[in-house]
């Protein structure tokens, strides 16, 4: 039960609020168990773990230094250099991760190390669909405060599912996301929230902010594409292999 309380206060934590210093934290104690508890409960480990992940700063002008990892490949770093559109936002910086969901994928993530650290103990393959189903989404930021509802699991401003309908090997869907863009003041980026406090002016600032993020996106589904249809063909070969040896396996006939 204890373990239960841990594993549920822990989704409570962004996976990225380990990287400030001003947080809200949440501490358990226990007395009189068999092993007495006193910690602070820290965030699973999303944000160091991952599939694919692209980093970086986009100019106002659409010059863009961006940073790609492939986990699943290397631990190599790809700088990229791109002139993308021009924002019409202000300079963005952007932190993304991307996690691939079929069962091989999550199975290799609890394996690079997606555990409770407090306990021990590896996530389960239901765990990890659950908190990704949980965390998931992109968020903005501006002077280290989101601008909710953008960023909510269920709030896919950046109408990712509607892309991946088109070209599914392609594209990926909001739930496979965990991130951030962060933006500027509203008198730099033109970006204003909504009097009641429910996302952004829908302005032509706020479709430039849509679309760089997604041209930023692209980048890195477009090496991940790759990666994976290399993936699929040793897979495939592999299993053509494997059932032309079974064809001209003469042994039971001996």
């Amino acid at each position: 039960d204890i373990d239960k309380l841990i594993f549920e206060l822990k989704k409570l934590i962004p996976p990225y609020q380990a990287r400030n210093d001003d947080n809200f934290n949440i501490c358990i104690k226990t007395q009189n168990f068999d092993e007495d508890i006193d910690l602070i409960i820290s965030p699973f480990p999303f944000f160091e773990i991952y599939d694919y992940r692209i980093h970086g700063e986009v100019k106002e002008t659409g010059e863009a230094i961006l940073y790609y990892e492939n986990q699943r490949k290397s631990s190599e770093i790809e700088t990229i250099i791109e002139s993308l559109s021009p924002t019409k936002c202000g300079k963005i910086k952007l932190d993304i991760r991307v996690y691939d969901r079929d069962k091989t994928a999550i199975e290799s993530l609890i394996g690079r190390g997606l555990k409770d650290e407090q306990t021990g103990k590896y996530l389960t393959n239901l765990q990890t669909r659950q908190l990704l189903n949980d965390f998931n989404g992109i968020g903005v930021y501006r002077n280290g405060f989101r601008i909710r509802p953008l960023g909510d699991p269920e709030n896919d401003w950046l109408e990712l599912n509607k892309r991946r309908v088109q070209t599914p090997s392609l594209r990926i869907g909001s739930n496979q996301t965990i991130g951030y863009v962060q933006i500027e003041s509203e008198e730099i980026s033109d970006l204003h929230e909504q009097s009641a406090r429910d996302g952004l002016k829908k302005t032509d600032s706020y479709y430039g902010l849509i679309s760089i993020t997604q041209e930023v996106l692209s980048l890195l589904e477009q090496r991940r594409f790759i990666y994976r249809r290399k993936i699929d063909s040793k897979i495939k070969n592999k299993s053509v292999n494997n059932k032309l040896s079974s064809v001209s396996d003469y042994t039971s006939l001996s």
